[in-house]
């Protein structure tokens, strides 16, 4: 892996877990005492934080060093992640949907 892919991995990494924490770019800035747009350069691969900023990054996500470094997973896809944050009405709205989506195709 190269240095380029990496640091888009790693941002893909922060970017995952901070969205699973629900924390806002902003939010993630000011609790590791970094500045908003670094934090937007790092999630778009930009940057390539050095090991102190990810162990500060670490703590306020609440996750191992390691998580942000570990590649083999793939981090989730956006839509995954909006997925996620669904209430149980928008989830049988969606299920609904996909249902009469699949209708259509066959």
């Amino acid at each position: 892996m190269n240095r380029e892919e990496l640091t888009i991995n790693i941002g893909m990494n922060i970017r995952k877990y901070r969205l699973e924490a629900d924390l806002s770019q902003e939010s993630l800035s000011f609790s590791a005492n970094l500045s908003q747009a670094y934090i937007g350069k790092l999630e778009r691969g930009e940057r390539c934080p050095n090991i102190e900023t990810l162990y500060k990054i670490s703590e306020v996500l609440n996750v191992p060093v390691g998580n942000l470094l570990d590649f083999d997973k793939k981090p989730k896809c956006e839509s995954e992640t909006k997925i996620k944050r669904l209430s149980q009405k928008q989830l049988n709205i969606l299920a609904q949907v996909m249902d009469i989506l699949s209708e259509n195709n066959e």
